[in-house]
């Protein structure tokens, strides 16, 4: 068995540490022998010397079954005078608000960046640099400053689908053509996306005797331009309609992604998180649900609605060029590496209480979970109804867990650099808020 526990990053996946600890346990107790693989063949040595006495203090603070013991890197490569190395600060002015100052941020690394690849003298090329951020979000932030500055780039681990705005309408329409006489859904539809119609526009063609179903006429009082428009989006949707009827149902999910207009608008979007990419991603799991057994159109939509429910990541990246900056968030970095790593501003997400804990270490797993009445006002989570006998002691649990991996995230972002490590970091006292601060604690200013 191999495995890193100071990279073990991954408990909402059920890569447990006390899971790791214990099959440690039990080889060791079976007469096998635990080898500590501590060379380190990517960094060179003053990321090294600068990481080591943070991350010792940083582990040895946080020890016991939660946490990984630390072993110093042992890195093997001596650093290039001719080249930049190590590890750097990028010190950005605190701005009025926080998109300003994330942009602020974009725009150095991008400056950065241009200036390194457009010496005349330089062989660095945009494959060469990496951006992490901790949070998923504003990640396009980054992409579309990039794409202002020329600067080719691929982005992973934006966001789960089901927290894309296109991918939700695309499952209105979709539900809509399951279930056409829901009026509700047409309505939905006409005022989303696809269709753009207003309220007041809605209102009109109500009062003028309109009826919301696109296989009923379209009252002739109502105004000219506006009869036009829902003519064009009535016929549209029966054409979308009879496809479903016609065709299998992924061929039909497919034509009306495109001509609806979305996948031409969604690959526009390119600065945008790679938009494209989640469609064909879709695409492609419904295909593989398709190929396996024989399914209506209704049963896919299923489908597709049990992907957004399960909170799916989409693992596409339709620009995969060769030379590009990649723009990833943390958890997608793991296993990677760059000569050049930019830890980008990142505001601190606000932190939340447990909700739950899971035991794994038993023959079989126990959850124990907190009851809240439903509330669509506060993130769906309303009074506390119910929870389990001990409660306190399972929540402290559960907050040392979330507080040692914090730690070892932070370890995975610090050690994908090569040659250099650029942390951002504001002259403000907000800056608190920087997930990378503890790295920042010896480092000089820039």
């Amino acid at each position: 068995m191999v495995g890193d526990p100071q990279q073990s990053i991954y408990r909402f996946r059920r890569a447990d540490i006390d899971i790791y600890n214990l099959v440690k346990g039990l080889i060791k107790k079976g007469g096998g022998e635990v080898l500590k693989l501590k060379a380190n063949f990517r960094s060179v040595h003053s990321i090294g010397s600068y990481l080591n006495p943070i991350f010792e203090e940083l582990f040895s603070g946080n020890q016991g079954k939660y946490q990984a013991e630390y072993s110093p890197m042992q890195t093997v490569w001596e650093d290039n005078p001719q080249y930049i190395s190590g590890v750097k600060q990028l010190i950005i002015s605190k701005e009025s608000n926080k998109d300003d100052t994330i942009r602020q941020d974009a725009q150095s690394i991008a400056r950065i960046i241009r200036d390194i690849v457009g010496s005349p003298a330089s062989s660095t090329t945009y494959k060469d640099f990496m951006i992490l951020l901790r949070y998923r979000s504003r990640m396009d932030v980054y992409a579309r400053t990039l794409a202002e500055y020329g600067i080719p780039f691929t982005v992973s681990g934006s966001a789960s689908l089901n927290e894309s705005r296109q991918i939700k309408e695309l499952l209105k329409l979709f539900r809509l053509m399951k279930d056409v006489e829901n009026q509700v859904l047409i309505v939905a539809v006409l005022r989303g996306m696809f269709f753009g119609f207003s309220d007041d526009d809605l209102y009109h063609f109500k009062e003028a005797g309109g009826e919301f179903d696109f296989y009923e006429k379209i009252p002739e009082k109502l105004n000219p331009k506006l009869q036009e428009n829902f003519d064009r989006a009535f016929c549209q949707l029966r054409q979308f309609h009879l496809w479903t009827q016609k065709l299998p149902p992924v061929v039909a999910m497919e034509k009306i992604i495109i001509d609806s207009g979305l996948l031409s608008h969604s690959c526009l979007q390119g600065c945008n998180l790679n938009k494209c990419g989640e469609l064909y991603f879709i695409l492609e799991k419904l295909r593989k649900v398709e190929a396996g057994e024989t399914i209506v159109f209704a049963s896919m939509v299923e489908q597709f609605e049990k992907m957004l429910k399960a909170g799916i990541e989409e693992e596409l990246d339709i620009l995969n060029e060769e030379n590009t900056v990649r723009i990833m968030n943390l958890h997608k970095a793991k296993g990677l590496e760059s000569p050049v790593v930019f830890l980008a501003i990142s505001y601190n997400t606000t932190t939340h209480n447990p909700t739950y804990y899971i035991e794994r270490t038993g023959q079989e797993p126990q959850g124990h979970f907190l009851v809240y009445r439903s509330n669509p006002y506060n993130k769906g989570k309303g009074k506390r109804l119910a929870q389990p006998e001990n409660w306190e002691d399972y929540c402290q649990i559960e907050t040392s867990h979330n507080e040692a991996e914090n730690i070892r995230l932070l370890y995975v972002a610090a050690t994908r650099a090569k040659n250099l490590l650029v942390i951002s970091s504001l002259n403000h006292k907000s800056n608190k808020n920087n997930p990378w601060l503890p790295l920042l604690k010896i480092l000089k200013k820039e």
